[in-house]
């Protein structure tokens, strides 16, 4: 998440007459725009169909992201199913982040303590800050707080991840010249 963050403020640094509208969504949603031309470019976690893609790499590992008063800090990992038992913010269920941690949940018939859906990451950040609630997500999400000491950052034991990501766009159609520059 970091380094799509870092990547995106390099493009509007070199190109700022390039305009950005981010969009998060399913994956399905997001690939149905595409085909549409609504979207010229995607970060999606699985690729359907025969969009043309530029593979990411695997993602890393999920931890926890907990406001200090939950005593997590200092922790060298985290067991999913104390995981499952904090109290939750979490992003909808169809977000590839929420899908890997509750189907992992799932597949060991975890009940998750989600007390919050949140719309995106950075809603999901401010409210966990002040109140005693925690989330799970990449540690690069939070660096800043996590390096600042506002919010202890705790890997899930269990090496989680959102799998590979890959940008997907149109083969049908010409990317703008702005998506081409590397």
């Amino acid at each position: 998440t970091a380094q799509f963050a870092d990547a995106l403020t390099l493009l509007r640094r070199n190109h700022p007459e390039c305009r950005l509208t981010l969009v998060e969504d399913t994956n399905a949603a997001l690939h149905e725009a595409i085909g549409s031309g609504e979207l010229n470019l995607a970060v999606v976690g699985s690729v359907e169909g025969s969009f043309a893609r530029v593979m990411l790499g695997k993602s890393e590992h999920l931890s926890v992201v907990a406001n200090p008063a939950l005593g997590l800090a200092g922790r060298p990992n985290i067991a999913l199913s104390e995981a499952c038992a904090l109290p939750l913010v979490l992003g909808p269920q169809f977000l590839t982040i929420h899908a890997a941690f509750a189907d992992a949940a799932a597949e060991r018939r975890l009940h998750i303590n989600q007390v919050i859906e949140a719309g995106s990451i950075l809603p999901a950040i401010s409210m966990t800050r002040p109140s005693p609630l925690c989330m799970v997500l990449p540690a690069s999400s939070v660096r800043n707080d996590m390096a600042a000491g506002r919010l202890p950052v705790t890997p899930i034991a269990e090496r989680l991840s959102i799998g590979n990501l890959a940008v997907i766009f149109s083969g049908e159609r010409e990317l703008p010249e702005i998506c081409l520059v590397s």
